[in-house]
């Protein structure tokens, strides 16, 4: 367990610097916001990235998508978080379309994955030519359940109007499409505007995501989120980290891993075994298994034996 959670200590303490720029680009100067993707977890790189389904070729600081969103709603970071609301802006800038219905979104800006552009608009969906990623009535329900955390009541973006948005979306069996359309003129496929598409119907992801908003308003909360972890990173300041030093030494089919630490507990673990360990004055030594080739080597430790209540450091390397 003590791995487990000074990883997920560590990952959230270096989310933002990973996956969050603060150059932007001319088209995103609101920053820091969050990106899609990044090749080598640098967000300030600015890597060409080609989409796929004959996507077009983007800096990564452009490409925009409503991922960010899981971190409230798991309970990783607060709802009014600056980089949060930063991020928010700027998808409602990039991917957000107001349908009759009310607000939707496209899964990223470039995505290829949806009906045909160009001369014949509409048509299904092929590798061969270029697509179109149409609106997600799953992200709508996404957004729902954020907007359950911010406590907004009223407007286009109150939960219930989002689940009456995504009722709308729906088709005369009441099954929510894959996509829908997401433009007011005619084409030649008589797709119209906040319908559905081609696309697969119903979608699993869009009927339970669907079940999971209306489940939330009727609860007040989202009912997915881990009340450990709202309360680790969002309700409570999380203890500081222990100091932590490494060293390891090959002894036949064994790792020795030893070091120093001001932390109460160790614990070590290859993808054979794991290894729990009480320093004594401030130092621990332990053998562990390991096999050929190479191997990741996690060495965590913690300020208390209470996990609830300690702070946590963590090492990572391979060999």
């Amino acid at each position: 367990a003590l791995v487990w959670l000074a990883l997920a200590d560590d990952w959230t303490e270096h989310v933002e610097s990973w996956t969050a720029t603060e150059s932007g680009t001319e088209l995103h100067t609101n920053t820091p916001y969050y990106v899609r993707v990044t090749r080598d977890g640098d967000p300030e790189a600015g890597h060409l990235r080609t989409l796929a389904n004959n996507g077009p070729t983007l800096d990564e600081r452009e490409i925009i998508d409503g991922g960010f969103l899981e971190l409230v709603r798991l309970g990783v970071k607060p709802h009014d978080d600056e980089v949060i609301l930063n991020s928010i802006e700027v998808a409602d800038d990039t991917i957000r379309v107001d349908t009759p219905h009310g607000p939707a979104f496209y899964r990223y800006n470039g995505d290829g994955y949806g009906e045909r552009e160009g001369d014949d608009e509409g048509a299904p969906w092929s590798i061969e030519t270029k697509g179109s990623g149409r609106l997600w009535p799953i992200f709508t329900g996404e957004r729902g359940e954020y907007e359950l955390v911010a406590g907004t009541e009223e407007g286009p973006l109150a939960p219930r109007n989002l689940l009456r948005t995504m009722q709308g979306f729906a088709n005369s069996g009441r099954m929510l499409a894959e996509q829908v359309w997401d433009r007011e003129h005619e084409t030649d496929y008589n797709w119209e505007f906040g319908e559905g598409t081609g696309a697969a119907t119903p979608l699993a992801w869009s009927m339970a995501q669907y079940c999971r908003l209306a489940h939330g308003i009727d609860a007040d909360a989202p009912i997915e989120m881990p009340a450990f972890v709202r309360e680790r990173y969002v309700e409570t300041d999380r203890p500081d980290g222990p100091s932590l030093r490494v060293n390891t030494n090959f002894a036949g089919d064994e790792l020795v891993v030893d070091g120093e630490t001001d932390g109460v507990l160790v614990a070590v673990r290859t993808e054979q075994s794991t290894a729990l360990v009480e320093p004594e004055d401030g130092e621990f030594e332990t053998r562990i298994g390991i096999g050929y080739g190479e191997n990741q080597v996690t060495v965590a430790a913690a300020t208390h034996a209470d996990l609830t209540k300690a702070g946590t450091s963590v090492k990572r390397f391979t060999l």
